[in-house]
Parts: structure tokens; sequence; C-alpha cells
């Protein structure tokens, strides 16, 4: 299917993005200071998360507005009032 949601999965599960995978075999060696460990943990989380998000952003079916459907058939548009 294309969808935000889609995306999102594929790339959560992916255990190079997985947040809680990355985040659970974090290891420092003995000699690496608390804050460095800390610099080290954050910069992989942030970079999963990035990535997620990136892939997340992604527009399904190349398409900027809604009116297609999870096959990219475009279905109408949609009647949307604010």
């Amino acid at each position: 299917m294309n969808s935000h949601y889609q995306n999102y999965v594929t790339a959560q599960n992916n255990p190079l993005n997985n947040v809680g995978v990355v985040g659970e075999a974090e290891t420092g060696p003995t000699s690496l200071s608390k804050a460095d460990f800390e610099t080290q943990v954050n910069n992989d989380l942030t970079n999963a998360v990035n990535t997620i998000r990136a892939d997340f952003s992604v527009q399904p079916c190349g398409q900027a507005y809604a009116g297609y459907d999870a096959t990219c058939t475009f279905q109408g548009y949609v009647n949307c009032t604010f």
C-alpha cells in the first residue's frame, strides 16, 4: 500500500532504524566518558529517527493532495472547506 503509515512501518521495521533496537544495542567502552557515551547514543537515535521521518514524509503516489487510493488510482477531488 502507498501511505505515510506504510512508509513509517517499513522504515521502523528495519533494525538499523528501529529506535528500540538501536537504543538497546548501545554499549560504550569503559574508556568512554559518560558525556561522550550520551552523545553517541543521542546521535545514533537521532539518525534513526531522521531516517524514519524522511521515509514517512514521502508523498504517496507522488501527489501533494488527497484523492488517490492505496494503488495510486485517482478517485476524484476531495470536497473539503475550512
